[in-house]
């Protein structure tokens, strides 16, 4: 028997919108359990949400997906503190913001975004893999935030708008954790001599 296609609600405006009931019938859908708290995986991308809502109950899932929804803003997981990865790739969202209290994260993905600065990320002590690719970061100076994140090993920054080619292997070199970074197609690395062998000495552990 075919599965059926679950389609969320819509606000007055015609746009897709998360509602409890919705979300029980994607953790129903997907092989999870109809009341919220038994469930550790929540599948809500490829909707078109505008806004993370109605996951309060939600209490111990630890991956979500939200990745090419309409999302402006990262919210509504005040909740959702056992949260290891969370995927919001392909969204429209800015600034990084609300994360904070989940320490338990390991894996956050923000690609392909509109983000100008790594910012809000303080307190994710376990945070080891973090995505940035295509976004809008144009100096190390907005990746400072960066050196408060001691579980960080691997670092994806390709396709953003790093120009300042002198700064990048003396900031690269401070994560002495990392054991990937991908920085490819950045403009100063167009002209940074040898970047990555260059890379690979001040941190030997580069994969």
């Amino acid at each position: 028997m075919e599965r059926r296609t679950l389609e969320p609600p819509k606000d007055e405006n015609g746009k897709s919108m998360l509602t409890e009931e919705y979300i029980a019938e994607v953790c129903e859908q997907n092989g999870g359990y109809a009341t919220p708290y038994l469930n550790d995986i929540l599948y809500l991308h490829f909707k078109g949400f505008r806004k993370i809502q109605c996951l309060e109950k939600y209490k111990h899932i630890k991956c979500l997906w939200l990745e090419s929804n309409g999302l402006q803003k990262i919210e509504g997981l005040e909740n959702n503190k056992k949260l290891r990865m969370i995927f919001l790739q392909q969204n429209m969202i800015r600034d990084i913001e609300n994360v904070c209290h989940l320490t338990k994260l390991v894996k956050l993905n923000l690609s392909n975004n509109l983000i100008t600065k790594i910012t809000g990320l303080k307190g994710l002590v376990e945070l080891q893999t973090l995505q940035l690719n295509h976004n809008n970061i144009s100096s190390t100076a907005d990746c400072e935030e960066l050196k408060e994140l001691p579980s960080l090993s691997q670092l994806e920054l390709k396709n953003n708008k790093l120009e300042d080619k002198d700064e990048i292997v003396p900031f690269f070199s401070q994560l002495k954790g990392l054991h990937a970074l991908y920085l490819q197609n950045n403009p100063a690395i167009r002209v940074v001599t040898q970047y990555r062998k260059t890379l690979v000495a001040a941190l030997p552990q580069l994969n």
